[in-house]
């Protein structure tokens, strides 16, 4: 089975508030979207957040997602992906997992079955390409989870895989490359019509 986890605990510093709350498409909070997106193709999703986060808690009460609170915060987006790690290798038949971000809203539901179809046939790691530049979700097998469980610090799990090992996964999705990092971003993103995820 592919699982998804999204990481969800970051401070968002750059924003000047909680990015997850700000209204994204169809006028919701941005993490209310990721993870109705995800529930959409992946029955089981884990979303790492911080060890006191009502808003984080109540989005994943409200879509059935896992809330994975995770207490090393200040110690970078490692140490969250070491906390996902180690809940995707407590699940039964987890085979691979789909990994993004919480502030990435654009991402379409073709482009998670996507990396899901690659994911489950060949076993590798996956990274999708919009003209030719890598984005986010990656698709990682759960041969790498105990590595994954082992990060720390502000590096992910390109410490330990060459991507360009692997052949791209090229999408026709330019929502992998949007992650919303300041309000004029987001304000700039929501100005552009998007054409509907069919």
């Amino acid at each position: 089975m592919i699982d998804g986890l999204i990481l969800a605990a970051g401070s968002a510093r750059r924003f000047g508030s909680d990015k997850r709350q700000a209204l994204g498409p169809a006028g919701q909070p941005i993490l209310l979207t990721v993870v109705k997106t995800w529930m959409q193709v992946l029955s089981r999703v884990g979303v790492v957040i911080q060890a006191n986060d009502p808003f984080g808690l109540a989005i994943c009460r409200q879509t059935g997602a896992v809330a994975l609170p995770h207490t090393g915060v200040a110690q970078g987006m490692g140490s969250s992906l070491a906390t996902g790690a180690q809940w995707l290798q407590r699940l039964t038949n987890s085979t691979g997992a789909i990994i993004g971000l919480a502030d990435m809203p654009w991402i379409q539901t073709t482009t998670l079955h996507a990396i899901h179809d690659v994911l489950s046939t060949n076993w590798q790691p996956v990274a999708p390409t919009y003209q030719c530049q890598p984005g986010h979700p990656r698709g990682l097998p759960a041969t790498l989870y105990s590595a994954l469980s082992q990060l720390s610090g502000d590096t992910g799990a390109r410490q330990f895989i060459h991507w360009t090992d692997y052949p791209p996964l090229a999408v026709a999705d330019p929502g992998i490359l949007m992650d919303v990092d300041t309000q004029t971003q987001l304000d700039e993103y929501l100005a552009v019509p998007r054409p509907s995820d069919c």
